[in-house]
């Protein structure tokens, strides 16, 4: 059997390159997603007539007041 030997063009060089670039670039910004972030933003609010919550920065909820609070029901739906 005889050897091939494979020639490149410059363009085809050049392609390889980027795509090569690109792979890596994109395999960056996935694992850029998995990085923990800042997922809740501080925050204040009312939940009831004279009941009121706080969200500080460090993702401590602080409900302050007195009275009822509004009921939030939640329907759980499992199949």
């Amino acid at each position: 059997m005889e050897e091939i030997a494979t020639h490149y063009s410059v363009e085809e060089s050049v392609v390889k390159r980027s795509i090569h670039i690109f792979s890596i670039l994109f395999a960056l910004a996935l694992c850029l997603t998995l990085l923990p972030g800042t997922a809740m933003a501080a925050g204040i609010g009312s939940c009831g007539k004279d009941v009121r919550w706080t969200l500080d920065d460090e993702g401590t909820l602080t409900i302050s007041g007195s009275g009822a609070m509004t009921d939030y029901s939640f329907a759980h739906n499992s199949r």
